[in-house]
């Protein structure tokens, strides 16, 4: 198929290249002095758009005049570094006064920020996302000192008519359901209810929100069909067509998925002109090429992926598809009663649904780490439906008649309605982590054999041999997992978050939550759960009950079921008291068994195993921080002691408690009370003798933490330290007699190297 298409070929390859330069490591960039000062910075307004009640400027050809401790215009060496050609973000507070028009030169005053990398697994990462589209940095702004330059009237024109429709879309049919007509036909995401987003994506039709193919063909393929049956000429009805198409391309906001289908309806209407053939395939080909020339970062992002893999789904696999149910259409299509008709319909439809599935079913495992398992039904059933949203909210938002949108909020209603049904349903998502990247490329391969297969092979048809290689790759995608004996300390900020895992899928976490890093639990612990393809949590120690040890635990058990991720136990102390009634209430609401453990207990959860050493009976505190529950572990032959935030008050009783069940090594100590001075007394330590040493702790926090006198401590142990907030999350992975360490950022003078598990002491 590629071979008689060249220009696929080349573009494939392309593609392919791109891909796998982009797998390559990049070394960090390193921030500039200047983040989190004040500055003066000029810049042109590119665009602007309201989120979360700001307005969100688009600067571009930006340079900064000037800081917090460099006054006057003069530029300096540190202020280059940070003058680029790039695109800048920056918030401002809505208000009265007249907003910033597009093409206008600013000054303004603000506070510069930087885009955060991801510090955990599954955790969106802020910084590489605005890389690919171009930005550097975000300012918050607190004055604007001039503006200056004339408007591009044109662009400013036509956000003029985007705002006044969005605004038309909220009065006429509510917020809510406003918003999501204005992220259907004006591409504005940003201000769309979090809530309904969610549910959208959790039941796999979150694209019908964004500006698509059936929006361009809709517009512009229905204006050309419909002049050149009035009796224009070709090329003037082409070119209004086209016209159009670009205008709303324009307005919308100018997408990957939007040129893409733009530059093929363009191509459409241009072999109609030149009467030439239009091939899908081709023009998918080509006018992902130009945009891959134009930016090679839309590889990385997944609505482009998402896009050109539900046209190849279309283009390459639908007939695939269609072949092996060849027999039985054909059959129905010669009747002409009403039943067979609507049979040959849904097949088709289920055909179309089931192909653009397949092809991107790794691109949504690879960004989403689960699959809605009722998303083709939801598809066949609602997708049909999005017609009626457009043509209705277009024609209510030419003639500003609110009664015209009542066609497209009754239909919203349903996808609402469906969507909530649907979640209600067992087994509503299949939790699969991230593939590794063999397996994705053994995938594609699978499919290729099925599309490539000859028709027929010995005078037999191949149908059932297509089909068979379409289900087996998919159930090798679905099904195979990469399971270690590893331990992850979560960078969650202020706080602790330990997450423990075998290689036969037991999961047990220890604390969960922060004290300064807003949803921990939601963009944070549940990602990285689900980053691992992790459904089932076999049991959540709670070491104690502050904040910043069980808040991410209860956004778990709150949402855990509708995330598709089960738990089995809490355990907390015997000594828990009316203290820890928070976080009861949120297991009791969940289903989720409370179990009191006392000095003693021990639980074992396949290669993972905890003892509880510590509080006693004869332990007396009056701060919840000494009567944390102390865990002795193991993860295959590695052990661990879990603190909690434990002092040195509470080594004696723990070193007492580990000398009556015969321990007297730990290959990996967590850090007590996140590394503060009354952390890990030196005999503590000396009796432990720990390989590695794991603290978490926030950026700058206000504490101090980890304090110098304590890493002084670990590094005369001869242990080696590992911080959360230098390195981020930090992993420790047990192979036979060995353990290896990995984190999220590169350490500061820090060399990782293997440990060996002293499995005799």
């Amino acid at each position: 198929m590629l071979i008689k298409r060249p220009l696929c070929l080349f573009a494939a390859l392309f593609a392919g290249i791109l891909f796998l330069f982009g797998l390559l490591p990049k070394s960090p960039q390193e921030k500039p002095a200047l983040e989190g000062e004040q500055i003066l910075l000029e810049g042109t307004v590119k665009a602007r758009e309201r989120k979360n009640e700001k307005i969100l400027y688009h600067l571009s050809k930006v340079s900064v005049i000037g800081s917090g401790r460099i006054r006057g215009q003069s530029q300096t060496i540190q202020q280059n570094k940070i003058a680029q050609q790039g695109l800048v973000l920056c918030y401002m507070d809505d208000s009265s006064e007249m907003p910033l028009m597009i093409g206008e030169r600013v000054r303004m005053q603000g506070k510069i920020a930087f885009f955060s990398p991801a510090e955990n697994d599954g955790q969106f990462d802020e910084a590489s996302y605005y890389e690919s589209k171009g930005y550097c940095w975000k300012i918050f702004a607190s004055r604007i000192e001039e503006r200056s330059g004339m408007k591009n009237a044109f662009l400013e024109a036509m956000q003029r008519i985007k705002e006044d429709r969005y605004r038309f879309y909220e009065m006429a049919a509510g917020r809510e359901q406003g918003s999501v007509i204005g992220a259907m036909v004006l591409g504005m995401r940003s201000d769309m209810d979090k809530e309904i987003k969610d549910l959208y994506r959790k039941n796999g039709i979150a694209h019908i929100l964004a500006i698509s193919g059936l929006h361009i063909s809709l517009l512009g393929l229905s204006l050309y069909k419909l002049l050149c049956r009035s009796g224009l000429p070709l090329p003037v009805s082409a070119a209004a067509g086209t016209v159009l198409v670009v205008l709303y391309g324009i307005l919308t906001g100018g997408s990957g998925s939007v040129t893409r289908a733009a530059v093929m309806l363009f191509l459409q209407i241009l072999g109609d002109v030149l009467e030439r053939s239009y091939d899908l395939i081709t023009a998918m080909a080509f006018s992902g090429l130009l945009l891959l020339i134009c930016n090679r970062e839309y590889l990385t992002q997944a609505g482009f992926l998402l896009s050109f893999g539900a046209v190849c789904g279309i283009g390459v696999l639908a007939p695939v598809m269609t072949e092996i149910v060849s027999g039985p259409l054909q059959k129905w299509k010669r009747k002409q009663n009403l039943l067979c008709k609507g049979a040959v319909w849904l097949i088709r439809a289920l055909i179309a649904s089931l192909s653009v599935t397949l092809f991107t079913l790794p691109i949504l495992l690879w960004f989403y780490y689960s699959y809605p398992v009722y998303s083709i039904l939801l598809n066949i059933l609602l997708v049909p439906l999005l017609g009626i949203v457009l043509i209705s909210a277009i024609a209510a938002g030419l003639l500003k008649i609110p009664i015209l949108l009542y066609p497209a909020c009754v239909v919203l209603q349903i996808y609402e309605t469906t969507c909530r049904l649907a979640m209600a349903f067992p087994g509503h998502t299949c939790i699969t982590g991230r593939p590794a990247i063999w397996l994705v490329i053994l995938y594609y391969l699978l499919l290729a054999a099925a599309v490539l297969l000859p028709g027929k092979i010995r005078k037999k048809k191949t149908g059932r041999y297509k089909l068979a290689l379409c289900i087996g790759a998919a159930f090798l995608l679905l099904t195979v997992r990469c399971r270690e004996n590893r331990v992850d300390m979560l960078s969650v900020g202020q706080g602790d978050c330990i997450v423990l895992q075998d290689k036969e899928g037991h999961v047990v976490l220890y604390d969960g939550g922060s004290s300064d890093v807003k949803e921990a639990g939601t963009y944070r612990l549940i990602p990285f759960l689900k980053y691992h393809g992790i459904s089932h949590v076999d049991g959540i120690y709670l070491s104690h009950p502050h904040n910043d040890h069980y808040s991410a635990l209860t956004e778990l058990m709150e949402k855990g079921k509708r995330e598709g991720i089960g738990i089995d136990c809490l355990y907390v102390s015997e000594a828990a008291d009316t203290s820890y009634g928070q976080v009861l209430l949120a297991a009791k609401q969940a289903g989720i068994r409370t179990a009191c453990v006392e000095r003693g207990s021990r639980q074992v959860f396949g290669e993972l195993s905890f003892t509880v050493l510590y509080p006693g009976e004869t332990a007396v505190s009056e701060d919840p921080n000494d009567a944390s529950m102390v865990l002795y572990a193991t993860c295959g032959k590695c052990s661990l002691l879990l603190t909690g935030d434990a002092t040195t008050l509470t080594d004696d009783e723990v070193m007492d408690a580990m000398r009556e069940k015969g321990l007297q090594h730990t290959d990996i100590l967590k850090c007590e009370h996140h590394g503060s001075a009354q952390a890990n007394s030196k005999q503590l330590l000396t009796f432990l003798g720990p390989e590695i040493v794991l603290i978490s702790c926030g950026e700058n926090n206000s504490y101090g933490h980890p304090h110098k006198e304590t890493l002084m401590r670990i590094r005369e142990a001869g242990a080696d330290a590992f911080v959360t907030k230098d390195v981020g999350q930090i992993t420790v992975k047990m192979k036979k007699e060995k353990m290896s360490v990995a984190h999220k950022f590169p350490a500061v003078n820090k060399t990782v190297a293997d440990h060996k598990i002293d499995a005799e002491k």
